[in-house]
């Protein structure tokens, strides 16, 4: 599909509707690097939301087992619920994050 074709349809710029709610979709995909720092960045994110220090691991687990995807989840939620603040006009509507089944962790990558 063409970056600006939604649901089949082309984008015209001086078309305003193409059905009751049109839906964008902006896919991300993020290599991870540096888990630690991923994990401290997400630490510092709920810290600051003034949670407690065993509800936050809890929540993205300990240092040396982070679940990756709920750190990604507490630096990019926010953000991202928050669209109003940078997308005057819009709302998040849906948010998840996946992982790519079949790709080796990052524990495997390590060794290599």
């Amino acid at each position: 599909m063409h970056p600006v074709e939604i649901r089949g349809l082309r984008h015209d710029a001086g078309q305003r509707t193409c059905g009751p709610q049109p839906e964008y979709r902006l896919s991300l995909t993020l290599v991870l690097d540096d888990p630690e720092a991923l994990w401290r960045a997400a630490i510092a994110q709920l810290r600051g939301d003034a949670l407690a220090d065993e509800d936050i691991i809890d929540t993205i687990g300990p240092a040396d087992a982070p679940d990756i995807a709920a750190c990604i989840i507490a630096l990019c939620a926010p953000a991202v619920l928050a669209t109003r603040d940078y997308l005057p006009g819009c709302r998040a509507d849906d948010f998840w994050i996946d992982a790519m089944p079949g790709l080796p962790g990052y524990q495997a990558l390590r060794t290599i």
